[in-house]
């Protein structure tokens, strides 16, 4: 009998509310998950309409602890798997509205339900931002790969790389991609990069200055190539992967007025916790870090923000 008291008691400590709720299901909102529901605390994931996000889109990820380099999508199958074996409420629906002016907080779901939480763990990461081109949707992980680290360097060997960027980001990816890759092609519509160390960075790789990505070319089942217009005309590059280095747009519109925010859209937290300016709401990975968006640290805030969570909820009891 002892085990169905254990079982039932947070119900009767919380009732209808729940106790943690986490907006996204990424390695950031996986992970907290994982905190407070080893601690007993049910616990809630809205998962959005593409459980696990940006993630799935990679094609290796080699820099997860304890890992040999993988998709990404493998490494948030394992993740998935130890928050049901922990009895997470998953729910695959996307939050369209919240009101954290006071507690408990409300939710409202984009099928029309509404949910009440006692504290909230935003984790709704970052998006690359699109080219806007016509089929572009088509090829998001059969050929545009949004990431490239260091530790890629063997999965894109001999393979043909084009990105399209002018910033830091552009740089690192084009000298990675220059280290293995059969051709490496920069897209730069600007007369140079942002910073002239950057320029010399590309020595290896072929940089299309003063140039704009105008199309993409492939078989309907994986990118073959991409038209770039430059001030020679058009031209048709044969690529097996592009790569966008064109920005990253952090996923919190949802909150705007809710909690503050930088003007890119990035949630403040204080100090080295994720709690937020609003006791009772944290914030972890890509929704906070505009720096090193790496899925591995945004897992690391997710803790952080499990425990942070858990030490609110037992402040307030």
């Amino acid at each position: 009998m002892r085990w169905i008291f254990l079982f039932l008691l947070p119900f009767f400590l919380y009732g209808e509310t729940i106790p943690v709720v986490v907006i996204g299901s990424g390695p950031a909102g996986l992970s907290s998950a994982l905190i407070t529901a080893r601690d007993r605390v049910p616990t809630t994931v809205f998962c959005g309409s593409k459980p696990g996000g940006p993630l799935n889109a990679v094609t290796c990820c080699g820099n997860w602890p304890g890992s040999v380099p993988g998709k990404g999508n493998e490494v948030l199958s394992r993740l998935f798997a130890q928050v049901k074996k922990l009895h997470v409420n998953l729910i695959e629906e996307e939050v369209v509205a919240v009101d954290f002016s006071r507690r408990p907080f409300r939710l409202i779901t984009a099928a029309g339900k509404e949910y009440f939480a006692e504290s909230v763990i935003i984790a709704t990461g970052a998006r690359q931002r699109p080219f806007t081109l016509p089929g572009e949707e088509d090829y998001w992980g059969r050929g545009i790969q949004p990431y490239l680290y260091k530790t890629d360097g063997a999965a894109i060997a001999g393979k043909k790389v084009v990105i399209v960027g002018s910033g830091l980001d552009a740089s690192k990816k084009g000298a990675i991609a220059a280290k293995t890759a059969k051709e490496v092609t920069v897209v730069v519509r600007g007369s140079s990069m942002q910073r002239p160390f950057m320029d010399a960075r590309l020595a290896k790789a072929r940089v299309l200055y003063e140039s704009e990505l105008i199309a993409l070319q492939g078989d309907g089942e994986k990118l073959t190539g991409v038209f770039v217009k430059t001030p020679r005309g058009i031209e048709a590059i044969e690529a097996d992967l592009l790569i966008p280095a064109i920005g990253l747009t952090p996923n919190t519109e949802l909150f705007q007025g809710q909690i503050p925010m930088d003007a890119q859209g990035l949630i403040f937290v204080g100090g080295r916790s994720q709690k937020t300016l609003v006791p009772g709401v944290f914030a972890a990975g890509t929704a906070v870090d505009g720096v090193y968006r790496q899925a591995a640290i945004s897992a690391g805030d997710g803790m952080k923000a499990g425990y942070d969570a858990l030490e609110f909820l037992r402040s307030t009891k």
